[in-house]
């Protein structure tokens, strides 16, 4: 049979009761440190333990990525020394489409568009091992905006990562990149196809950009306005090619000359001149206004 073990007071010594939460001979608070002090370990929990594993957890995250991220472009530099890129676009992004045109000599055609048609681009053709590529760039600035590269099968999956790789490795590029987006072109019969791919600089300030257009628009199109206090906006796009000219499209109902509420709808277009930081966005000399649409 067992033996009971006896409970004693930790401060007089003296035997009590093991459920007991107050000593009967010496009435000390026999209650755990988290019982005697509740408030003090909520804010012990809430601010120090709960940050602490967010933080174990976010390392550990942070570690597996990079470690997978390591054996990517492990992959990839193994796939590509095996199979040399045919066009190196890692480093042609931040070139000139006449710097472009000294890394890849002549192009095979040239488009210039002679009207002002909105999205209406020049670019370039580049042919090499059988391979085209285009070349999209500003016609003032000689900026690249975007390359643009077929796929390397009239059937390639969506899905299917080999696909990918093939033309990922023909450009010297990576799937997931902080400097550059890869956007797979959807084949519009079927969205399991891609008919190829289009890779373009990332903008570290374009939703800042975006963000500080939208109000410079909203204030345009309210300073147009009969009755501007009564003013109802909807939901506004933003589109632009250069990260320059932006076209701001939104609607808003708001009281006529005769009082009676009616909707328009505007495009607004508006040009960044000003440097790229982010304190130049804010300054609105650094905005110019091209045109002013409501229909």
């Amino acid at each position: 049979m067992d033996t009971i073990k006896p409970n004693f007071c930790k401060y007089c010594k003296k035997e009590v009761d093991s459920r007991a939460s107050k000593c009967p001979h010496c009435h000390s608070d026999l209650r755990n440190w988290i019982a005697r002090n509740p408030i003090k370990f909520f804010f012990l929990f809430l601010f120090v333990i709960v940050p602490f594993f967010s933080l174990v957890i976010s390392g550990v995250g942070d570690t597996r990525s990079k470690v997978q991220s390591v054996a990517d472009e492990t992959v990839r530099q193994q796939r590509q020394s095996e199979h040399p890129a045919i066009f190196d676009i890692s480093n042609l992004l931040d070139k000139s489409i006449d710097e472009v045109v000294t890394k890849l000599g002549q192009p095979k055609s040239k488009y210039v568009p002679k009207g002002q048609i909105d999205g209406d681009t020049p670019d370039m053709t580049f042919e090499k091992d059988g391979l085209q590529m285009i070349v999209t760039y500003d016609l003032k600035t000689k900026k690249v905006i975007d390359f643009f590269l077929p796929s390397a099968s009239e059937h390639s999956s969506i899905n299917n990562k080999e696909d990918k790789n093939i033309i990922l490795n023909q450009l010297n590029l990576s799937d997931k990149s902080p400097d550059y987006e890869v956007k797979y072109i959807i084949a519009l019969k079927d969205p399991n196809i891609f008919t190829g791919v289009i890779v373009k600089k990332i903008d570290p300030l374009a939703s800042k950009k975006e963000t500080r257009v939208k109000s410079l628009a909203k204030d345009l199109i309210e300073a147009s306005l009969k009755a501007p206090s009564t003013a109802k906006f909807g939901y506004a796009t933003v589109k632009t090619t250069d990260g320059k000219t932006f076209v701001v499209s939104q609607s808003v109902d708001s009281q006529n000359g005769f009082g009676a509420m009616i909707k328009t709808y505007f495009d607004v277009t508006i040009k960044y001149i000003g440097l790229e930081s982010e304190n130049a966005i804010y300054e609105n000399y650094n905005w110019k206004v091209i045109k002013v649409e409501g229909i």
